[in-house]
């Protein structure tokens, strides 16, 4: 498969080509009319506002609730590294891959 032999280091730059193809489609046939200049920044400034407000919600909610799911194993003592008794190092070490 064609994606399959795309570098890690190339995938960045080849959905930045994508974005910039597709801005630039909308840019020339736009889907939505708007009257020219600020009107057209004022909605992207909209989107984008709204894109930063998305992120940081669901940040703030999903590592919310890791942090509570976190907590509550460790008091309940749930959990395969609180079954298991290794040295500190080998279930950090666990920890870390498992993540």
């Amino acid at each position: 498969m064609m994606l399959a032999a795309i570098s890690d280091f190339s995938k960045p730059a080849l959905a930045l080509m994508v974005l910039g193809v597709l801005l630039l489609w909308e840019s020339l046939s736009p889907f939505f009319t708007f009257p020219a200049g600020r009107a057209r920044i004022r909605h992207g400034a909209r989107n984008v506002m709204l894109g930063v407000l998305n992120a940081a919600v669901t940040v703030i909610v999903f590592v919310g609730l890791w942090w509570w799911a976190a907590a509550w194993a460790e008091r309940h003592h749930f959990g395969l590294l609180h079954w298991l008794h290794w040295p500190p190092w080998t279930e950090w070490l666990v920890a870390i891959l498992l993540l």
